[in-house]
């Protein structure tokens, strides 16, 4: 829980930030494409429960061959959700900027802000599939602590491009997003699920 809440103040933290340094439609942008991004993260993070549910059911009843294929699945799976949703939001980011009924003095920083977070896709889907990986095997801490940092990273790059306005929060909500992906997937690289896990498993599997 405090996991996804921390996930979904990158956006607060930005506005706070962007309120004190940058101008009006700076805020109006952060706080426009914040909206739509926090659409993506909470859809995201209701996906990759289902990775959760999954891994924790195979756990408990000891398939453990089976916990490696639902993984495999689930990195297919996701990776094709990534790239969907970022070329859905790259593409219409005028039309999604518009739909939002934004205010013509804060279109262009809300098409810039959402265009630099939409970019950042693939790093918000894989930190929460690694995550939901981690959660499913029994390791709730260590996602806490990965976002954790993360907030820590955003708030640090934001101050040094706070004049940038709503480009400078976005690269900061977008740096830190790929940090605590980058994180989160070299630990679990080197820690491994504690089972068997090969290339062959990472296929698409309609079953699973």
């Amino acid at each position: 829980m405090f996991s996804n809440l921390l996930q979904v103040l990158y956006g607060s933290v930005d506005m706070f930030v962007v309120g004190q340094f940058g101008h009006t439609f700076d805020v109006f942008g952060v706080s426009i494409g914040n909206q739509t991004m926090s659409l993506i993260t909470n859809l995201v993070l209701g996906l990759t429960t289902g990775v959760t549910v999954l891994l924790g059911q195979y756990l408990g009843s000891k398939s453990y061959r089976d916990l490696s294929k639902i993984i495999g699945g689930a990195i297919v799976l996701f990776l094709i959700i990534a790239l969907g949703l970022t070329f859905v939001m790259l593409s219409f980011n005028n039309e999604i900027t518009l739909l939002m009924n934004t205010p013509k003095e804060a279109i262009e920083a809300t098409k810039s802000y959402l265009s630099i977070c939409s970019a950042g896709i693939i790093f918000i889907v894989g930190y929460n599939v690694v995550s939901s990986i981690l959660r499913g095997l029994g390791d709730s801490k260590t996602p806490l602590l990965f976002v954790f940092i993360a907030c820590m990273i955003n708030i640090v790059v934001l101050v040094g491009y706070f004049q940038m306005g709503a480009k400078g929060a976005a690269i900061a909500t977008v740096s830190a997003q790929g940090f605590s992906f980058l994180f989160a997937l070299v630990y679990l690289c080197k820690k491994g699920i504690g089972y068997s896990f090969y290339k062959e498993d990472i296929c698409f599997s309609k079953y699973i």
